[in-house]
């Protein structure tokens, strides 16, 4: 009888071990699983694990990441808890819970296990991070910078740490504190430009374009090819070329202070044909001007022969090759986007996007310029939210430009009349599908429109009377 239960014993041992060994194993496959991004797969293992073992707490934290990435926060939050509940000192969970809760915006119990966690993990910067970010979502200011410079104590090399605090110490106005971050940031991220964009973009706030542009060529030795590096420096460039009485800044945009849309006809009078030529060549020879010139380079195009507001075509040679990818060739009619008139934007985009596959950096620049400031200095002309301050345009086209360069897609269109001008207005939505109404002036277009019609009226006429005379 003795033997018998040795036996069962060893039996009920082994049995451990072997379903040990397998749980391990299908954990590995789920991670992996995970990992290739294959979630619901992941799920569908746990699954089949939690009938077997269901007081594992790595299959509940495992199962709950899985949920977190398909962005179903809720049962990412069930599963975590679950995993919490079985083992209260599990810090990744708790983390991970925290994050879950965030996502949710539920943020004071993202504050909570954020707390949690750092009672757990006291060396871990991040934490502290996260937590100081929660409690500025939720107004608590008066703890973020503490937890801020906690994390920067317990990881004086931690990038995001550093990051963090020159942002703060720059708006704070301490320049020593700031310049000391600012330097250590780049010195630890060799190689790479984040602070100088840091410390570009936060230079640019006050209006200082002189040392952004200085910032950024210091930047570009260590990465030419950076993208958001070489727009600051060609935003900065143009702006440091603009008048500062004529612009100004609302909500981190350049906005014109006169070339308001319901001054169009003043605007338009004062467009001449030196506008155009001028500051085509110019552009041609990759020559960054200023918001204003840009601005006044696309108002000219109107007065030039050949213009269309509604029936410009795209480059039969840009399109086809951006449509095969084979950007060596789409760059040899880069110059072709020229023969336009008015210049399509589109073509730009598609030229300077080849440039920058091909890195051929300087030629990005000379059309990148080109694109970037004809988009803006049409958006510095309003902020499109009512007749009053709508973008003004001289094509239909530039309106899905301006849309699409804003992250919206369009979904519906309406033209209105108001105190004497025309308005086209575009619903824009998001990817996240937040509509928003968008305001455009179409003055221009519509104009030429008429005028195009009446052209062809007269046209007609005159080939009528001309053959009632030969008959006669």
């Amino acid at each position: 009888m003795k033997t018998y239960f040795i036996l069962l014993l060893l039996n009920c041992l082994l049995a451990t071990s072997v379903f040990s060994q397998t749980l391990k194993q299908q954990l590995d496959v789920a991670y992996e699983l995970r990992e290739t991004k294959k979630y619901n797969e992941a799920i569908v293992l746990l699954d089949s694990l939690i009938t077997l073992d269901s007081v594992s707490a790595e299959v509940y934290y495992l199962k709950g990441s899985c949920y977190h990435h398909t962005n179903l926060y809720d049962l990412s939050v069930m599963n975590y808890q679950t995993a919490i509940a079985m083992d209260s000192l599990y810090s990744s969970a708790i983390y991970n819970l925290a994050n879950s809760y965030e996502s949710l915006s539920k943020m004071d119990s993202a504050e909570m296990y954020f707390r949690r966690y750092i009672e757990l993990d006291s060396g871990d910067a991040y934490g502290y991070m996260r937590l100081g970010n929660t409690l500025r979502s939720q107004g608590k200011e008066d703890s973020v910078m503490y937890f801020y410079e906690k994390a920067y104590a317990v990881d004086s090399a931690n990038l995001y740490a550093i990051y963090t605090l020159a942002q703060e110490y720059f708006v704070l106005e301490e320049v020593e504190k700031y310049n000391t971050f600012i330097k250590k940031g780049k010195a630890l991220s060799e190689g790479d430009v984040d602070f100088y964009l840091l410390e570009g973009a936060l230079e640019s706030e006050n209006n200082n374009y002189e040392k952004v542009v200085e910032i950024c060529e210091e930047a570009m030795k260590v990465d030419s090819t950076n993208f958001e590096l070489n727009r600051l420096y060609i935003e900065s460039v143009m702006l440091q070329k603009t008048d500062p009485k004529a612009i100004c800044k609302i909500e981190y945009r350049t906005k014109f202070v006169d070339y308001n849309n319901e001054k169009l006809q003043d605007i338009l009078a004062g467009i001449n044909e030196d506008d155009h030529a001028k500051n085509l060549k110019l552009m041609k020879e990759g020559t960054i001007l200023s918001l204003e010139d840009y601005f006044r380079f696309y108002l000219s195009q109107k007065n030039k022969s050949g213009f269309s507001a509604y029936f410009s075509q795209a480059n039969a040679n840009i399109d086809k090759y951006w449509e095969e990818e084979n950007y060596e060739e789409l760059v040899k009619h880069g110059e072709e986007v020229f023969n336009n008139t008015p210049l399509r934007l589109s073509d730009l985009y598609r030229v300077c996007s080849a440039h920058y596959s091909l890195g051929n950096i300087e030629e990005f620049r000379k059309y990148y310029a080109i694109y970037f400031g004809i988009l803006e200095g049409m958006l510095a002309t309003g902020n499109g939210t009512e007749p009053e301050s709508a973008y003004i345009v001289i094509t239909v086209s530039d309106e899905y430009a301006i849309l699409n360069y804003l992250g919206m897609n369009s979904s519906s269109q309406a033209l209105v009349k108001n105190n004497g001008h025309s308005y086209d207005i575009l619903t824009g939505q998001y990817s996240d599908g937040e509509e928003k109404k968008v305001y455009f002036n179409v003055d221009v277009p519509l104009t030429s429109l008429n005028s195009s019609f009446t052209s062809s009226k007269g046209k007609s006429k005159k080939k009528k009377n001309k053959k009632k005379r030969k008959n006669k």
